[in-house]
């Protein structure tokens, strides 16, 4: 009897913990190879003048592109299906290359982009033809040629700034000048003043002192509740732009600035007091904001063990740390996606030992390419002869194998002759189906009996092919096997 058997599939423990463990070291292979890829397509320079920010970019995409092509190939080939000595050869590849190119990247372009940002966007034409001479000079084929460029920017851009910051200092000495004269005549004024007012009553005097000063205190703590406010506003208003914090924690960054902004916008609370209570609540969310960058680190390092998910999956629309509501969600996705890698490892073992064991019972995998129709990455076809395969059905989950004698011809029709040979089919594979358990059992995968269907004429079906042709000496084989194990029922049936 050999109708479809319906087995329920299981991994033995050891087989499942070993699995696991070359899962698990795939995924930081391939994350490590992927997200160094990323780095390298996202990386940039940004200078703020034009001219010199179009020539040193050009220099730097002419470097990019010396590595651009074997970055890509090696990230592009690093999938689950490598074993773990071929992802890890690949791995010193890519290491090795990116390596040299970040090395050059941040000591000699991001060192170019933050030096000639320190200088004054009106200030920089002052030196930007020995800029460009020294650009022309960068290398992009030779590591050390371009290093020795990063201290003589250096050394420019130092002399500048040092030679700018004396001509501020000698604008900053006329300023102070000027000031002096300007208080000394302010004195003089004063003094005449006073002399020509000596005549008005002392409590007057004193009255009106009183109501300037009070007009000047009220003024200067205003400007420093706008500064203090605004500093904490500013600070939080960076956090929430930031794409490191997931929903929640931006969320609470509202609120915190909510509770600044009622402060700062309160008409009942006189300056003296609102002064006191806006320095408050600055540093409760000063303290607030660093406790957020600590408790966030465990966020990142979650949101990495997502990433080696996503990247050993193969999944391209990877959300960002910010798409996430909170920890919580990071941590439920994360399990989601290891228990699919773990069941797609699992298929793909199955896969792999059905492969060999029908192999060396003469049924090779029919490609894919050659069946009329749609195929599931779940199911394979095995060639037993130019008419007839087994098909092997397998769950998502792999927690369910079917295997089914089938027809294959150039046609879906089903003749009284192909009908009846196929029911002996069917009660052939019968007697092999034991063995082949056995076999896999060895193996580590065990197929326990779910539905084993007796072999019935209502169950043969045929699959149309667009090419098919096997070899008459392997077709004679494969029958005299079938032959052979019909012979063996007797034997497993005790």
């Amino acid at each position: 009897m050999s109708g479809p058997k319906t087995s329920e599939a299981r991994l033995d423990a050891s087989r499942e913990r070993k699995l696991e463990e070359e899962r698990i070291k795939k995924s930081y292979i391939i994350y490590k190879i992927k997200s160094g890829e990323e780095f390298f397509c996202n990386s940039n320079i940004n200078i703020t003048d034009c001219d010199i920010q179009k020539k040193l970019n050009e220099k730097f995409l002419a470097y990019k592109k010396n590595f651009d092509k074997k970055l890509k190939n090696l990230s592009k080939k690093a999938v689950p299906n490598k074993n773990v000595e071929t992802l890890e050869k690949m791995e010193g590849e890519f290491e090795s290359a990116f390596s040299e190119f970040k090395e050059n990247y941040e000591k000699v372009f991001l060192f170019f982009e933050s030096n000639l940002n320190k200088i004054d966007q009106n200030e920089v034409f002052k030196i930007k033809n020995e800029i460009i001479n020294l650009i022309d000079q960068i290398s992009v084929t030779g590591s050390l040629q371009m290093r020795l460029i990063s201290p003589k920017l250096e050394k420019l851009v130092n002399k500048f700034l040092s030679a700018n910051r004396r001509d501020i200092s000698k604008v900053e000495e006329v300023k102070v000048q000027d000031v002096k004269l300007s208080k000394q005549k302010s004195l003089k004024t004063f003094e005449f003043s006073q002399k020509k007012l000596k005549n008005q009553k002392n409590s007057e005097n004193e009255e009106r002192k009183k109501r300037e000063n009070k007009k000047v205190d009220e003024k200067t703590i205003f400007l420093e509740i706008e500064k203090n406010a605004n500093d904490v506003l500013e600070e939080l208003k960076s956090f929430f732009d930031s794409d490191k914090f997931v929903v929640k924690t931006k969320n609470e960054i509202l609120y915190l600035e909510k509770e600044i902004l009622k402060i700062k916008d309160d008409k009942k609370v006189n300056f003296e007091i609102k002064e006191k209570l806006i320095l408050e609540e600055k540093e409760i969310i000063e303290n607030r904001l660093k406790d957020i960058e600590i408790e966030n680190k465990k966020v990142e390092k979650l949101y990495n063990d997502y990433l080696k998910e996503v990247y050993f999956l193969g999944i391209e629309e990877k959300k960002l740390i910010k798409d996430f509501l909170s920890e919580e969600e990071i941590k439920k996705e994360i399990d989601l996606l290891k228990k699919k890698g773990k069941e797609i490892v699992k298929r793909n073992y199955i896969k792999e030992q059905l492969d060999e064991v029908m192999a060396k019972h003469g049924f090779n995998v029919i490609d894919p390419e050659e069946i009329d129709g749609v195929r599931k990455n779940t199911e394979v076809l095995y060639g037993i002869d130019d008419s007839t395969g087994i098909n092997v059905f397998m769950t998502e989950n792999a927690s369910l194998v079917t295997l089914k004698v089938i027809g294959i011809g150039f046609d879906d029709e089903i003749t009284d002759q192909e009908s009846e040979r196929l029911y002996q089919e069917q009660c052939n594979f019968c007697s092999l189906h034991p063995e082949l358990l056995d076999e896999l059992r060895n193996r580590g995968v065990i197929l326990e009996e779910k539905k084993y269907n007796k072999a019935d004429k209502r169950y043969n079906s045929k699959i149309r092919v667009k090419n098919f042709a096997t070899d008459k000496k392997s077709d004679g084989k494969n029958k005299r096997k079938l032959r052979d194990a019909v012979k063996k029922k007797k034997m497993y049936k005790k």
